[in-house]
């Protein structure tokens, strides 16, 4: 009897008792990265990223981005072109991701919003450390542009750091 009661005692008392178990791995979900045409309509785009979900292999993210040029018109004066570009982004993957998205560009000035649809690759591992993702970017022009289309072919790389 005495054998008996000590196994259930035993039983009860070891769902009691914390188990080691192996630190769990912290995603870092914040991303500041230098993109190269891609979803910015200029040379360049200044993007902050952040992971929001993460979901087995399935991410979601949204990023911002800023751009500014100088340019020269015809009689010599300058101008600039500023924008900010909001992106929400589909990852799929750990470290090495394909990353779906749509983002847009919105100029302050007269120039018309634009939509940068994205399809590529992303690396991004959860401890953080070097960022790097190159995508097919067409650009899509809601009116009318100077070049006549609605979808510009476009690409673009970045490089940055997640941390």
């Amino acid at each position: 009897m005495i054998k008996y009661c000590s196994l259930i005692l035993f039983f009860f008392l070891s769902q009691l008792l914390p188990a080691q178990t192996a630190p769990r791995e912290k995603l870092k979900k914040n991303s500041i990265y230098l993109e190269f045409l891609g979803s910015a309509p200029l040379l360049y785009n200044l993007s902050y990223d952040r992971l929001w979900t993460s979901e087995g292999k399935l991410r979601f993210s949204t990023a911002i981005g800023l751009q500014y040029i100088f340019d020269t018109e015809i009689d010599g004066a300058l101008k600039s072109d500023f924008s900010i570009s909001p992106q929400v982004n589909l990852l799929y993957g750990k470290k090495h991701n394909l990353e779906i998205g749509i983002g847009a560009a919105l100029p302050f000035g007269p120039n018309d919003i634009v939509f940068p649809l994205r399809i590529g690759y992303r690396f991004q591992k959860s401890e953080g450390g070097f960022f790097f993702k190159a995508a097919f970017t067409p650009i899509y022009f809601p009116g009318s542009n100077s070049l006549g289309m609605l979808f510009l072919p476009w690409a673009g790389v970045a490089a940055g750091y997640s941390f």
